[in-house]
């Protein structure tokens, strides 16, 4: 799952932002991968869907989150993987060093509240980053084509946004953490989202503009 935030967009669904490693011995060793999509713990606002923010700093959450990353460690990852920038792997790392010595207070982000607390429970020294941007993202060919050619289209896509916001804000106020997990990690809700980020990943030219056959 891709993670649009960075293009201002909104990725419908799944944001995946721990990737776990872990050996499985069967008749030889082999690397395995869990992937564990989460809701931006963190809301910055930047997407195209403009969802609620989900306090996932209450006492009760904070307790979740804690247990379930116990569990998840059970899986014994031997590397952990983050979503967040290449640039940013040495500040994070100084992060998490600092949180392992008692010395960093987890913010609501994804990446701490969850990533940090795995990898300790791991027993891990490091986290590292997935987040590849070698395949870019532009929508914004798109959206300016149906707004000077296609307002049928536009007022279509517009309307379709203004249903995941309100069903995403329905599910925010309504389901409980976990729930909420469980949705970010269902097959609909990954198809949905990859829907989203292909449809709309279009670059044309004058020749061929965008959306035309």
């Amino acid at each position: 799952m891709v993670n649009m935030m960075r293009n201002n967009f909104l990725s419908v669904g799944v944001f995946l932002s721990v990737l776990f490693s872990y050996d499985v011995i069967a008749q030889e060793t082999q690397s395995s991968v869990m992937l564990l999509g989460v809701f931006h713990f963190a809301n910055p606002g930047l997407d195209k869907v403009k969802t609620d923010q989900f306090n996932v700093m209450t006492e009760e959450n904070q307790i979740y989150l804690e247990e379930l990353a116990k569990r998840l460690s059970q899986y014994k990852p031997t590397v952990v993987l983050l979503e967040y920038e290449p640039e940013a792997d040495q500040r994070v790392n100084d992060r998490y060093k600092a949180y392992l010595e008692g010395d960093y207070e987890l913010s609501s982000n994804e990446i701490y509240q969850l990533g940090f607390r795995i990898a300790e429970a791991a027993g891990l020294q490091r986290v590292d980053t997935f987040d590849d941007r070698a395949v870019g993202w532009d929508a914004e060919p798109l959206f300016e084509y149906m707004d000077k050619v296609d307002t049928k289209a536009k007022a279509m896509m517009d309307a379709w946004y203004e249903t995941v916001t309100t069903q995403s804000n329905e599910n925010i106020r309504t389901l409980g953490f976990k729930e909420l997990l469980v949705l970010a990690n269902d097959p609909e809700q990954d198809n949905h989202n990859k829907m989203s980020y292909f449809i709309t990943n279009q670059v044309g030219t004058d020749e061929n503009p965008v959306g035309a056959t």
